[in-house]
């Protein structure tokens, strides 16, 4: 290492860390110069409500912190010269009535406003004691009116959809529309709580990052002497590889010997690894110098960004996030891999990719996190990962510990991808670019010519490895699988002229060969089923007989849709520098980017294959060579900068590096609080806290075998039906079947023939004749269907058509009765 880094002083970390936590605290103070911290909950104002002497305005909500003191309602006209408004705040019972007010028992909380004393229009706020703990608790506020008969209160409201977890109540009876309201909370019960809740989701990402970590960091003694990682950093991103590739492996092998582990998949290799670990010392006898400090704290905030984003959802985003959620269910419930898909949906066969969920389930079995939450978590722990994966590679091409803290900042604070991954819960590619870094460098120390004559080519313990790594790869995400293989044949054609590349290339083949054999049982599963002949179909298609459909999927659209355009320019600049300055090791991945995107993209040289990866996987991925290239390329400048000054005073040394860690800590800063905002429920949640309290109901009520019609529309071209709300989540909150399977049903093999079909087709039935109608009437009895569902985003989210299922119309026929209807979620029971 360079004299400057042999310079580092432990004193300097004395003096800068508790500076950045100083910093961090005077941000967080900045928030607000009161003794009250305020959320803008609902300030859309579109109409209003009259409210009259005696009648009662109510709104359903859900509080976000603790301390809840103030509810400000908006009063969008002149106030009433006498009189007052009265605001009550009740807890939503566990068993909620299914219709009228949501209020139970006595008020938790009343305050009371002289309408005399406010003059003018605006917010008007009802403060009352605040409340200890109301964190993610719902409530349902009531306002009455007490004035002269005849007068009239102008309340303002604002659209439907504008709030996610609750509704306007007028009289006692939900509406359409929200209330236009502002809760603010006391500021120090609401930091200690908030401070609570982000350190329990710190736990569950720390928790995760353990059981990866840990036997990842075993692993790594199988790397021959020469290639074993000197900085801690690095070999913390090759163990966040090898660790997540590990638990797939184990729970296909399991499966093959007919074993269940269940819990002890989580609890052997992370045991294992510890006692490994604590008997051989020498593996963690590691140096920590300033940028390895710094990537540290980066790291930290990471993973705070990725807690803070998902504090308080109710379950992970979108439809991928349902499969993925059943599929970690299915595995918790049988203990290991399964072939049916029962009770959930009626799926024989089960072929897909496994590898995140099995980390979820892993997860879910040492926390006793239910699915649906410990799919959100790991997937947020999947999302740190993926950030540390990328460090090796970045240390290997920038040749400097400062790449570290580099990537961390760049593409875990910086980027908007992979935190915005959450939101379409896009788990599966996310868990498969976790170990695609480990791969490629592995391929990169086996395929290397060494330049050291005391230093032996690579043998079958880094062979071993990579075997390992690609097998893990193939059970993650086979799409990542052959884009990391793009790699080694790039590498391999761009050195043929080397000398012992018999000798290298015979060691790639026989980790390939040995690959293959670990991954063959699942290959073997999957052979012959509906997602190969999928595979074989879109392989062997020409181009000029592909359908328009997949043609457009394959457009890859705006560049700023993927990262700022400000990081383009910094992954075009830092290339430039690394064809420049590291020709050797840029040039094979270079060659592997162009090829990857072609392969992605073989309509562009008028080749089959369209459908097979596709532009837009590629281009969510640009984060990978942003942190490779970009955080080498800002690694070695700052590098760079301090050996400028490694001769000048110590005093200006030590200036120079409390100014570069505090300028990294400014700006991880600005990019937290940017990757906090990247998490959009409002755009894509399904699921909200009133269906939550919906299914709960469903499941004491409608019985066992109660079978629901849900909202869906035709997606994917028209090839599949997908949920538009969270009716699509009953099987899993609830225990009832519906109509709507996870999306897995379009490529896993089918109960019976048509099964598909057959699946389309009610939606394609009820989108043109209705529900009213005698046919359909009949086919709905044929079908089984007992009940309707409609949640709370009333299957409008991203639905281009309109909702499948109308209230308004179930409510005035015969043929249903209304069950069911609280904030703006309705269940109806189909009449015989």
């Amino acid at each position: 290492m360079s004299a400057p880094f042999a310079k580092f002083s432990p004193r300097l970390a004395f003096w800068i860390l508790p500076l950045a936590a100083v910093l961090f605290l005077a941000g967080c103070a900045s928030l607000s110069n009161s003794g009250v911290i305020s959320q803008l909950d609902q300030t859309q104002r579109t109409t209003s409500y009259s409210l009259a002497p005696g009648g009662k305005l109510g709104q359903t909500f859900t509080a976000r912190f603790d301390g809840l003191q103030t509810v400000s309602v908006h009063l969008p006209s002149h106030l009433l010269d006498q009189g007052q408004l009265a605001l009550r705040l009740y807890g939503i019972p566990a068993d909620l009535p299914p219709l009228g007010s949501p209020a139970a028992g006595q008020p938790l909380a009343s305050a009371v406003v002289d309408l005399s004393a406010a003059s003018q229009p605006g917010y008007v706020p009802f403060t009352f004691t605040p409340l200890r703990a109301s964190s993610n608790i719902d409530y349902y506020l009531e306002i009455e009116l007490a004035a002269p008969d005849g007068s009239e209160l102008e309340i303002s409201t604002g659209p439907a959809d504008s709030y996610l977890d609750g509704a306007l109540y007028l009289n006692e009876r939900p509406e359409n529309a929200q209330l236009a309201f502002h809760l603010s909370y006391d500021r120090t019960r609401a930091a200690l709580g908030y401070a609570l809740a982000l350190a329990n989701g710190l736990g569950w990402i720390g928790l995760g990052l353990l059981l990866v970590l840990l036997p990842g960091w075993a692993l790594m003694d199988l790397l021959p002497t020469g290639l074993q990682p000197v900085d801690f950093t690095v070999r913390l991103g090759l163990a966040a590889g090898a660790g997540f590739a590990l638990y797939p492996l184990l729970l296909q092998w399991s499966w093959v010997v007919g074993w269940k582990p269940g819990a002890l998949l989580a609890w052997i290799p992370t045991t294992a690894a510890a006692i490994y670990l604590l008997l051989r010392r020498k593996s963690l006898h590691l140096r920590v110098d300033l940028p390895g400090g710094l990537a540290l704290i980066l790291l930290l905030l990471v993973a705070v960004a990725r807690a803070a984003a998902v504090l308080g959802l109710p379950a992970p985003m979108w439809g991928d996030s349902y499969q993925h959620s059943v599929i970690t269910q299915l595995l918790l419930d049988h203990g290991g891999l399964f072939q049916s898909w029962e009770p959930y949906t009626e799926l024989p066969a089960f072929t897909y990719h496994f590898g995140f969920h099995s980390f979820a389930a892993v997860l879910s079995w040492i926390s006793g996190l239910p699915a649906p939450q410990a799919v959100l978590w790991a997937g947020q722990a999947a999302g740190v990962l993926a950030v540390l994966a990328l460090v090796p590679l970045a240390d290997r091409l920038g040749r400097t510990a400062w790449a570290a803290p580099a990537v961390l900042l760049l593409v875990g604070l910086l980027s908007p991808m992979p935190a915005f991954y959450t939101n379409w819960g896009r788990y599966t590619q996310l868990a498969g670019q976790v170990i695609l870094p480990a791969f490629l460098w592995l391929c990169m120390a086996l395929l290397a010519r060494s330049e050291e004559k005391d230093h032996p080519l690579p043998g079958w313990r880094l062979s071993l490895l990579l075997a390992l790594v690609s097998a893990g790869l193939a059970l993650t995400h086979v799409r990542i699988l052959i884009l990391a293989a793009l790699y080694p044949i790039t590498h391999s054609l761009l050195s043929l002229h080397q000398p012992n590349r018999l000798r290298r290339y015979g060691w790639l083949a026989a980790a390939g060969l040995t690959g293959i054999i670990l991954y063959l049982p699942w290959f073997t599963n999957s052979t012959g089923s509906q997602l190969s002949s999928m595979f074989v179909q879109q392989i062997s298609t020409p181009l000029n007989q592909v359908r328009q459909a997949v043609g457009e999927v394959n457009l890859a659209g705006s560049l700023k849709e993927y990262l700022p355009i400000w990081l383009w320019l910094l992954l075009l600049l830092s290339s430039g520098w690394a064809a420049w300055r590291r020709r050797d090791l840029f040039i094979p991945l270079l060659g592997w980017l162009v090829l990857a995107v072609l392969v992605a993209n073989p309509q562009w040289l008028a080749l089959p294959g369209s459908g097979i990866i596709g532009a837009y996987t590629t281009f969510i991925a640009a984060y990978i060579p942003l942190g490779i290239v970009g955080g080498a390329w800002l690694g070695s400048l700052v590098h760079w900068l301090e050996s400028g000054w490694s001769n000048q005073p110590g005093r200006r040394l030590v200036v120079l590096r409390a100014v570069l860690v505090i300028a990294a800590l400014a700006a991880a800063g600005l990019g937290l609080l940017a990757r906090i905002d990247d998490v959009r429920p409002t755009q894509f949640a399904l699921v909200t806290h009133p269906d939550l309290r919906a299914a709960a109901w469903l499941r004491t009520n409608l019985p066992q075998q109660a079978h629901l019609l849900v909202n869906a529309f035709p997606a994917f071209y028209d090839t599949s039906i997908v949920g538009a709300d969270a009716g699509w989540w009953l099987p899993l909150l609830a225990g009832r079947t519906t109509t709507l399977p996870p999306l897995n049903y379009a490529i896993e093999d089918e109960p019976y023939p048509g099964y598909r079909q057959t699946v389309n087709q009610l939606v394609e039935v009820i989108q043109g004749s209705g529900l009213d109608i005698p046919a359909v009437q009949q086919e709905l009895t044929r079908r089984g269907i007992t009940h309707l569902f409609i949640g709370q985003r009333q299957g409008a989210l991203n639905n281009p058509y309109p909702p499948l299922l109308d209230p308004a119309a179930l409510a005035n026929s015969s043929h249903y009765r209304l069950l069911y209807r609280q904030d703006r979620i309705w269940i109806f029971e189909v009449v015989e």
